[in-house]
């Protein structure tokens, strides 16, 4: 650089360069980087990461309105929450569990449920029971079909009746035939005991929807319908009605009258809070009795479900000199017992 400036700067006809540049001070390499400063730069970014997290973890809950937990069910109806019912592979393929097969998280929910029901009215059972949800696929036909085994598991003669005229599920989900059923009642084309059909589960009678009416609103209304919903409460210790979702149509609402009580379900991440509140405010203006919610499809770690009560030497209070009379002590014996208490059923009339 200085060569050349003093090239420039030397005249065409010679003698000294008008200007000079002249090197004060030596450049000297600096072994550290000046660019990028990496450690400031990483500490700018976690500081702005952690913020920018907090915020859109801050917005989404305030804007999440789905249920996403038993609390948040409780929150919304004052209506006991009866069972939350686990995630199952099994339970989404075949809808209907073999209780027999063993105690799984899902059969122990359904059973929870079960006894959570029959404890909420000790002294009026509820023997006549609607299942409903707020909108479609939210798990009211399986909680039906699986309420309805867990009561025959306990030698109750149960019935399923499959009161969604419009989307009817039951039939082919439990390996019955749909085209015969409730509404060949309504119309008078035979008797309650010639239309019901047999199920896997012993003591677990289906009574199918039929044929798909015009006006399933007003034929779940009329007064027809309300007698043969009597008339099987006579016939077994339980009717089970799965009805269709309580926002898009009324016919939940209009059978509510002919039953002891409503079972409301919910989906867990997926029914939102102003929908299952709407649902409950539909069934408070019928004067419906709402039991109780369920929440379905609740994430779970867990696998096996299985619990005894074990008692043993150390849980019985020994009295001095109790077994002298009785000669030897025997040995303590170990024993694994499991114990379920339900109130029965009202008498009938």
């Amino acid at each position: 650089m200085v060569v050349y400036v003093q090239q420039l700067e030397t005249p065409s006809g010679g003698g000294s360069p008008l200007a000079k540049l002249t090197v004060v001070t030596p450049a000297s390499s600096v072994d550290s980087p000046v660019a990028p400063q990496t450690a400031r730069n990483t500490l700018l970014a976690l500081v702005v990461g952690f913020i920018l997290s907090v915020a859109v973890v801050f917005i989404r809950d305030r804007l999440n309105n789905r249920v996403r937990d038993e609390g948040e069910l409780a929150d919304v109806s004052a209506a006991p929450v009866l069972a939350t019912v686990p995630s199952d592979d099994l339970l989404r393929e075949q809808g209907l569990i073999d209780f027999s097969s063993g105690a799984t998280l899902a059969a122990e929910a359904y059973r929870k449920l079960r006894t959570n029901l029959a404890f909420t009215t000790v002294d009026s059972p509820s023997r006549i029971i609607i299942v409903t949800s707020a909108l479609a696929a939210e798990g009211k036909t399986t909680t039906a079909m699986n309420l309805a085994a867990a009561l025959a598991e306990t030698g109750k003669r149960v019935v399923l009746v499959d009161a969604d005229l419009r989307r009817p599920q039951v039939y082919h989900r439990t390996g019955g035939m749909g085209d015969v059923g409730f509404t060949n009642y309504l119309k008078g084309d035979g008797s309650l005991a010639d239309l019901l059909q047999p199920s896997e589960v012993s003591g677990l009678q289906i009574l199918a929807s039929g044929p798909q009416p015009p006006n399933p609103a007003e034929l779940l209304g009329s007064k027809k319908a309300g007698q043969g919903i009597s008339n099987l409460s006579e016939m077994f210790d339980y009717v089970i009605i799965d009805s269709p979702p309580l926002l898009p149509v009324t016919d939940a609402a209009v059978l509510a009258q002919w039953a002891d009580g409503v079972v409301l379900v919910a989906r867990a991440n997926q029914s939102r809070v102003p929908d299952v509140s709407a649902a409950i405010e539909q069934l408070e203006a019928v004067q419906a009795t709402l039991v109780g919610v369920v929440l379905t499809d609740v994430p779970t770690r867990g696998g096996a479900y299985k619990y005894g009560y074990y008692y043993t030497s150390s849980d019985v209070v020994k009295k001095p000199g109790f077994f002298s009379r009785f000669g030897k002590t025997k040995p303590h014996q170990h024993q694994n017992i499991e114990v379920a208490l339900e109130p029965a059923p009202a008498s009938k009339s």
